[in-house]
């Protein structure tokens, strides 16, 4: 009977040690955990934040984007139309050449044919042995302007003030061409510095763009590792307080 007492005794005793170092090595456990998850959870608000200060740089990097976006279009259409009228100003200066050397030559084939006229009816009125047609021609081409000016005096005046028209609105063109020439380079300048400007910023939105990528994917394996652990701690719980019930029952049976 003392025999069969004693080997229950030890029986108890080798139980209640084993549940013991059990409930040891479960706290062991769970402290370890508890501290690998306060850690997660540091790195999750660290992370978070890196997050945040991403998201507000990117929006921030994308404003400036847009707005060289807007510049750049700007610039664009302001050179696209400038040429339009560089274009036009062209033409109208091609246009008054064509119209100054076509009132030069009606000019001139006015004052021949005043100057014929006026040859014929004099050879006419003295008689061909009295003048020589040819030396008439050289005296009243000599005094040309002044028959002219008294025969067509109209015509002249209005071809002259047209010719000068014609010239001012030509010199007009030629500066306003040389203008549009020099704004369609500076704007040009302009599109290019922008364009340089937008190739850097689209390069470094990208690279923030990558980055917040990367941290997204790693808050969400934070995340899961934190659900593991939770996961874990709550099976170890669990598991701890079963031992915590046989050691209480181990006891009960060892006071017996």
């Amino acid at each position: 009977m003392y025999k069969y007492l004693l080997i229950v005794s030890i029986l108890i005793f080798t139980l209640t040690s084993t549940i013991n170092a059990n409930t040891k090595n479960i706290n062991k456990k769970i402290s370890l955990n508890k501290t690998i998850l306060k850690s997660k959870t540091k790195q999750k608000k660290n992370t978070k934040r890196k997050i945040q200060s991403l998201a507000d740089s990117i929006i921030s990097e994308e404003n400036i984007s847009n707005d060289l976006e807007y510049n750049l279009d700007k610039v664009s259409n302001n050179i696209f139309l400038n040429k339009l009228k560089l274009q036009r100003a062209k033409r109208d200066i091609l246009r008054l050449e064509k119209e100054t050397i076509q009132l030069k030559e009606y000019t001139a084939s006015v004052e021949d044919k005043i100057v014929n006229s006026i040859i014929d009816k004099y050879s006419i009125t003295l008689g061909e042995d009295l003048i020589n047609k040819s030396s008439l021609k050289g005296i009243i081409q000599k005094e040309k302007y002044n028959l002219l000016l008294d025969n067509t005096k109209d015509v002249i005046l209005k071809s002259n003030l047209k010719y000068f028209k014609l010239c001012n609105d030509k010199r007009k063109n030629t500066v306003k061409r040389e203008k549009l020439e020099k704004f369609i380079q500076i704007q040009e300048d302009e599109k290019k510095k922008f364009e340089k400007l937008k190739e850097k910023q689209d390069v470094s939105l990208k690279k923030l763009k990558k980055k917040h990528k990367l941290y997204q994917k790693e808050l969400k394996s934070i995340i899961n590792k934190q659900d593991n652990i939770n996961s874990l701690l709550g099976k170890l719980n669990i598991l701890k307080r079963k031992e915590i019930k046989k050691e209480k029952l181990a006891k009960l049976k060892e006071k017996k």
